[in-house]
């Protein structure tokens, strides 16, 4: 080979060897920010011996660190101690009190409190019960004296409380005055023979920002893409959502049939979140709701795996900027 040709070739080498380094150096550039994660434990899966049964503050700031994930909001898993878990299985019955806990999720927030101080990376919301005068008036006080905490945590479906239950509550009060985001559990399909949905129905979200234009709402799992809350989505100016867990998600919405979901059948993982980055536009969160990754088989790495995909500036939207100014950070 002529030596000119040599020299042309190392040089080519050369060069596509600086611009994979530069494109490393954007991508790590990116501050990665999870929207959506559990610590303590799930007292319905510890009892039903269900996987996730939860995870510790440091297992999850493990699986950030080797996954390159800078920062994480964290809130308690759905069933508290405070509940028997023979009595919280999802169907339609009275919860029972277990008689552990003075009142729902008095020892979670603290423990999530507890975890932000450890970790100055986890990012706390606290978890109410919108029917407990306790609950309400202790997260009110967390809140009010903790600048750290930027969020409240609902989960209707756990809790058997409509979504549209907090209109008008004290929670959303708060909510206004102490500028906290609201997370809420939203499923739209038809599990449990509709039960999920009747306590948290996506358009429940909706109505709630539309009742309270100045709390900014976040509508979890993707209002599994039900068209009116995609309408919604786009008009609701303080309406947002979050994909996570992604994986399971994806699966799940795609086996939902001719029952008011987006269609999905044609996109994969990496094109729906580019559509939707395009089609709302600073509305979308990305997220994990780990350690609920399990659900899909698969876990933390493949849903960090997905946002890495992405072009550098819709990993920018929706992992930093979009949750950087939802929660004011």
């Amino acid at each position: 080979m002529p030596q000119a040709v040599r020299a042309g070739a190392v040089r080519l080498d050369d060069y596509l060897k600086v611009v994979t380094f530069i494109k490393q150096l954007i991508q790590y550039s990116i501050m990665v920010i999870d929207s959506h994660t559990h610590i303590g434990e799930d007292v319905i899966n510890q009892y039903k011996n269900f996987k996730p049964r939860g995870q510790t503050p440091a297992e999850l700031v493990k699986k950030m660190k080797d996954n390159g994930v800078d920062k994480a909001v964290i809130f308690p898993c759905p069933a508290p101690l405070y509940f028997n878990p023979s009595s919280c299985d999802f169907m339609d019955r009275p919860l029972e009190p277990s008689g552990h806990d003075a009142f729902p999720y008095h020892l979670e927030n603290r423990d999530v409190l507890r975890a932000a101080r450890k970790y100055q990376n986890l990012i706390p919301y606290l978890s109410v019960y919108p029917h407990s005068k306790e609950n309400v008036k202790s997260v009110k006080q967390l809140a009010g004296t903790n600048k750290r905490v930027k969020g409240l945590k609902f989960h209707g479906f756990a809790m058997h409380v409509k979504t549209t239950d907090l209109i008008g509550s004290e929670v959303m009060e708060m909510a206004e005055n102490y500028d906290l985001a609201v997370l809420v559990h939203s499923d739209a399909t038809g599990r449990w023979d509709g039960y999920a949905s009747r306590y948290s129905h996506p358009m429940q979200a909706a109505e709630l920002a539309k009742a309270h234009p100045d709390v900014n709402v976040i509508a979890a799992h993707l209002g599994c893409l039900e068209e009116r809350f995609l309408e919604a989505l786009s008009s609701v100016p303080n309406l947002f959502t979050d994909v996570g867990p992604y994986v399971h998600q994806f699966k799940k919405i795609g086996e939902e049939k001719g029952c008011g979901f987006k269609d999905i059948a044609k996109f994969t993982p990496r094109k729906l979140l580019e559509d939707l980055d395009k089609e709302f536009p600073r509305k979308i969160l990305w997220s994990t709701d780990e350690p609920w990754t399990v659900l899909s088989g698969t876990g933390y790495k493949e849903e960090v795996g997905i946002l890495r995909e992405l072009p550098e500036a819709v990993q920018h939207r929706l992992a930093e900027e979009n949750i950087t100014r939802v929660l004011g950070l």
